[in-house]
């Protein structure tokens, strides 16, 4: 252990799938990283991918996953977040610290301050707040049986996002607590799809303090399909040639905020969207402001992206607002 916690500290990503924007959109990340670290020698970067050539331009360190690494991590259930659990465990005892990021990310600030905040005390996630396990859940048998063992109060959870999940050496342990709960809870839960995110913090919690993360990555989830535009736009653009003056400049222009025009612009807007009926008036405005000329070639990137989330938003809300109420 001792040599170990003389290991640079690592940034962890797992990508894998055919989706080329995915791997650009993890490359971004990646490349964020870089970008705002005053000392990138101070850390490493690894990468668990079954599809390796798309990082071999990175200073990157790929782990190249097998198809059947990624069904065994999927586990006899194949719940394919149980991978994150998985190869946090293989990936943990191998440095001093490591912070798992998720592919939709950029990072605001030096990804040294993540560092700082994990110790052996301390585990740094994305979001924290605490809920409670439904009883349902808390009374099914094999996970009545782990919460008595580790003294977890199913009425007090800490509830993680996982898109960011840091942990020192020393606490490695906690890996193969959240692989049991996770077989345990997954099936109990009726296959939830939150599942890794909720019995990591129950078990990180077992044995460390969670700190939440403070602003030193965007994760960008909720609006995936046009952040990812933006990245995705740009490692068109540099690709292999991002460590120029200009691939630097250019990063600052792709900001974690959606574009929008002119205050007067969006007022008038507004105005005009008084005639239609009301369920339609957002998807108007959304219309509008994807079809705007922004000046920023990478805010223009995510327009085609942004007319399919406004449809598609505007005909969920229809769907669920015609959807037959339950007597």
């Amino acid at each position: 252990m001792t040599e170990v916690a003389n290991i640079k500290p690592r940034l962890l990503y797992l990508v894998y799938g055919p989706d080329v924007a995915y791997h650009r959109e993890a490359q971004f990340s990646i490349l964020s990283a870089l970008y705002r670290a005053a000392d990138s020698e101070s850390f490493s970067i690894v990468v668990y991918t079954d599809a390796p050539a798309h990082y071999q331009h990175l200073p990157v360190t790929v782990y190249p996953l097998a198809p059947e690494t990624l069904q065994q991590w999927a586990g006899e259930l194949r719940y394919h977040h149980r991978s994150k659990l998985c190869v946090l465990q293989q990936a943990v005892p191998l440095a001093s610290k490591t912070v798992f990021i998720d592919t939709d990310t950029f990072f605001l600030r030096d990804p040294a301050l993540l560092f700082v905040a994990v110790d052996d005390k301390a585990c740094v996630v994305d979001e924290l707040y605490h809920s409670q396990l439904s009883p349902a859940v808390a009374q099914d048998l094999a996970v009545a049986e782990l919460l008595q063992q580790y003294k977890i109060e199913p009425k007090n959870i800490p509830v993680i996002n996982s898109g960011l999940f840091g942990i020192a050496c020393s606490n490695a342990a906690v890996l193969d607590l959240a692989l049991r709960l996770n077989d345990a809870v997954y099936p109990a839960s009726n296959k939830s799809l939150t599942t890794e995110q909720l019995v990591l913090g129950m078990a990180a919690a077992t044995q460390t303090a969670l700190q939440a993360d403070d602003g030193v990555i965007k994760h960008y989830w909720s609006r995936k399909q046009l952040f990812r535009a933006k990245a995705s736009a740009f490692i068109a653009k540099h690709g292999a040639q991002w460590d120029t003056e200009a691939a630097r400049r250019d990063f600052l222009r792709v900001t974690p905020a959606m574009p929008k025009p002119p205050v007067l612009i969006r007022s008038l807007m507004k105005l005009l969207t008084l005639v239609v009926p009301q369920p339609a008036r957002q998807l108007l405005l959304e219309l509008f402001y994807a079809r705007f000329p922004y000046r920023n070639p990478f805010d223009r990137a995510c327009q085609d992206a942004w007319r399919e989330k406004a449809w598609k938003n505007y005909y969920e809300k229809k769907a669920e607002k015609n959807k037959p109420k339950a007597k």
